[in-house]
């Protein structure tokens, strides 16, 4: 697919999610989810800091693993 069809698809996506904008990730996670979210301190807190390490990795493996394979693959 090209350019525009990925550019016309981020507009629209942005023009729906613009109502949104002043709710909170947190409020907008629990209500599409139905979980709280669960504040996190890494300045003060290992575990919280080792948890958000943990997830940077893994984010990145994610992203690596979509750039080698051209994108996300329908299963």
């Amino acid at each position: 697919m090209d350019n525009d069809y990925y550019n016309e698809i981020e507009l629209i996506l942005r023009q729906i999610l613009q109502p949104i904008e002043k709710i909170s990730f947190s409020t907008f996670i629990r209500v599409i989810s139905g979980y709280k979210v669960i504040p996190l301190d890494s300045s003060t807190n290992e575990e919280d800091k080792k948890l958000i390490n943990d997830l940077i990795k893994a984010s990145d493996e994610v992203i690596k693993n979509v750039q080698n394979t051209k994108g996300i693959k329908k299963v």
